[in-house]
């Protein structure tokens, strides 16, 4: 049980009842990731709320601080000398609401469960994108952690349903919002990618969407070259195996060849002498 609320916090809370409290919730016990040992103790429902204006339409989110503060960048807003520190509003115009939305119940509880599923968006297409636009937000944010289960979540997708044409559309958002240093998609994309080529659903449209990347250049053409190259090199070594193999056979089978052409030759010898006849070597040396 989390500790009672102080009567500052009831009181804003109170003033804020209007807004959106579906993930206003308590730390799920499963919930054990480094540097938030104060959250899992239930320390953090003490701390400050802050609402979040997020969007054109203003959609607000009430969050206690200690949970806001997991991302750098907010911890700056809501602890630095800047106005949102004073006014406990912090608006982002910028933003979708259902993707802050998802990003807050990570938050709070770790997971985003109700997030970018086939279930929820209705096909795998609009998952991905999903995944996709809380990935930006992850980096925009400072939220690494939040990286390795979307890309899960990616990959299992992307495994199953997502095409080939699709799969590039997602790359194309991420990598534009994202460093060349990003690890998590980025590695997932270059394993991905070296084995989309011989899939059945990589269609023409499909192949001119790849060639136009490629040719666009930036780091996202340098890694489907790259990722092509090292699924070259590997079919090829794979192929240089299977020539070896193959020669190998031959020769063996050459060997036996002539392992039997002894033994019939010796069979023949032996027949001639018992018809006395001369053996076949005997006409080759006479």
């Amino acid at each position: 049980m989390p500790p009672k609320r102080t009567a500052k916090s009831r009181k804003s809370a109170k003033k804020t009842r209007k807004t959106d409290h579906s993930v206003d919730k308590e730390p799920t016990a499963a919930w054990n990731r480094s540097g938030a040992k104060a959250l899992i103790d239930g320390d953090g429902f003490d701390s400050q709320i802050f609402t979040l204006i997020v969007g054109s339409e203003e959609k607000q989110f009430t969050v206690h601080v200690s949970y806001l503060a997991q991302s750098p960048v907010f911890d700056r807003m809501c602890h630095g000398h800047f106005e949102e520190s004073h006014t406990l509003q912090i608006r982002l115009p910028e933003d979708d609401p259902k993707v802050m939305k998802a990003v807050i119940q990570y938050l709070y509880s770790g997971s985003f469960s109700n997030f970018g599923t086939e279930e929820a968006c209705g096909n795998s297409a609009d998952a991905a994108n999903e995944l996709a636009e809380i990935y930006s937000v992850a980096e925009k944010y400072g939220l690494q952690d939040l990286k390795t289960p979307i890309v899960e979540k990616l990959r299992k997708i992307t495994n199953v349903t997502l095409k080939a044409g699709e799969f590039l559309s997602v790359a194309m958002k991420i990598y534009a919002c994202t460093p060349d240093t990003d690890g998590p998609y980025r590695t997932f994309f270059k394993e991905t990618a070296a084995t989309m080529e011989p899939r059945s659903d990589l269609r023409k449209p499909d192949i001119e969407v790849l060639n136009e990347y490629i040719s666009s250049g930036g780091s996202l053409a340098v890694d489907l070259v790259t990722a092509a190259c090292d699924q070259y090199t590997i079919n090829l070594a794979r192929i240089e195996a299977e020539v070896i193999d193959e020669r190998e056979r031959v020769y063996e089978l050459k060997r036996e060849l002539a392992e039997m052409t002894r033994k019939m030759q010796r069979y023949k010898d032996r027949w001639r002498f018992n018809l006395g006849l001369p053996s076949v070597s005997q006409f080759a040396t006479g």
